[in-house]
């Protein structure tokens, strides 16, 4: 596969140009988080997969299905935004941080709406302080041999970035490999696998152990030296797919959260389903060996993270309008597993969770509003 960089794609961009409205949905004041500290709820009529602070704490990068947004917290106001990563194309749903804060590398898929197929993939370098894409990475692979399916799958899928952003890691295209590149340069490293089926969900690049974590259905860690498969196991069995999945930042282990999926053994029905939903769980990624659950109030977890010392996690769980079960912020002692805080946020929905660099404030996105927690200082000193 080849790695090929691209002149910069022109972007209007425009603040305030806010895409797609959701509906608003009143939230009582007493529900919106003050169980984790008290609130300061800010406008913003748009969805978010991730909420990524800045270094500076100043602004909040929202990652939506077909926009970013730079929100800036003293303004309240959108200073940026990108309708569309790359033209023609639907957003990433995934972006990090690289050049010390200054860019973020996100993905693009172009999709095909007639046959419901993503077609190629573009890796995006943009410019933080101004939203103007700086350069393009894009993969080959996905336009030298048509899959057996028809369908093509996007590099950008699943990525992940090294701690210090110089390298990243993705799927390359519809293979069953995993291609390491460079940030700046777009010049492919190595690779790994062959895999032993496509991983969609979570790629986890844990180097100081030299391995990468593939996750979706199933568990794939891999020894990057020695592109040699450590575990191959399904932490919920074979019906169950996680939504999300971070890397203990101490040690290495993997927590990960169920959204969809069924218990091995009991019936397909909506108590057992609602059970597989509300999972949150710690595995050891080596050995296969659940290592502790994280129990806690709600269900269909949207994101997960840990605070930046590494002691606290914070689940976001979205609301499910069927059964009128509504939306949680849980915090947990990272290591024990003890709840501590249980932030009901109603049926205002949730969809993106982020934490301040300096670890003292929590962003959630809900319908009409992004709210800003500071944490109860009795959470943080744990």
């Amino acid at each position: 596969m080849t790695l090929r960089f691209c002149r910069s794609i022109p972007v209007l961009l425009g603040a305030g140009i806010l895409g797609f409205l959701l509906p608003l949905v009143p939230v009582k004041a007493q529900d919106a988080g003050t169980a984790l500290g008290s609130v300061t709820r800010l406008p913003y009529n748009g969805g978010a997969y991730e909420l990524l602070w800045t270094p500076d704490q100043q602004r909040i990068i929202i990652v939506g299905e077909k926009r970013l947004a730079s929100y800036k917290l003293s303004t309240q106001w959108v200073e940026w935004t990108i309708p569309s990563i790359h033209i023609g194309s639907m957003g990433g749903q995934h972006a990090a941080f690289i050049d010390q804060g200054r860019h973020l590398l996100t993905s693009a898929v172009d999709w095909n709406w007639q046959t419901s197929t993503n077609m190629d993939a573009v890796f995006s370098v943009i410019d933080v302080a101004t939203g103007r894409i700086v350069r393009t990475i894009r993969s080959d692979i996905n336009t030298r041999v048509p899959p057996p399916t028809g369908r093509r799958y996007s590099a950008g899928d699943a990525f992940d970035v090294s701690a210090d952003g110089k390298i990243a890691v993705a799927s390359a295209g519809d293979s069953l490999w995993t291609v390491a590149f460079d940030t700046s340069s777009g010049r492919e490293l190595w690779r790994i696998g062959p895999l032993e089926q496509r991983i969609s969900r979570v790629r986890l690049l844990d180097l100081p152990r030299n391995r990468i974590i593939e996750t979706g259905w199933r568990v794939e860690a891999w020894d990057i030296a020695a592109n040699r498969r450590l575990s191959r196991f399904n932490p919920y069995g074979k019906d169950a797919s996680f939504s999300n999945a971070i890397l203990d930042p101490t040690t290495g282990d993997i927590i990960i959260g169920a959204m969809v999926g069924r218990i091995p053994g009991q019936p397909d029905d909506e108590k057992t389903a609602w059970l597989v939903q509300n999972v949150v769980q710690a595995w050891d990624p080596v050995l296969g060996r659940r290592i502790r659950t994280y129990p806690g109030p709600g269900a269909n977890v949207q994101a997960l993270i840990a605070s930046p010392d590494g002691r606290l996690l914070f689940a976001l769980k979205g609301r499910d309008i069927d059964v009128q079960k509504p939306s949680y912020v849980d915090a947990w002692d990272l290591r024990t597993g003890q709840l501590i805080g249980a932030a009901n946020f109603g049926m205002a929905g949730g969809s993106g969770l982020g934490i301040s660099p300096d670890g003292r404030r929590l962003a959630v996105s809900s319908s009409g509003y992004l709210n800003i927690i500071d944490l109860n200082p009795n959470l943080r000193s744990r």
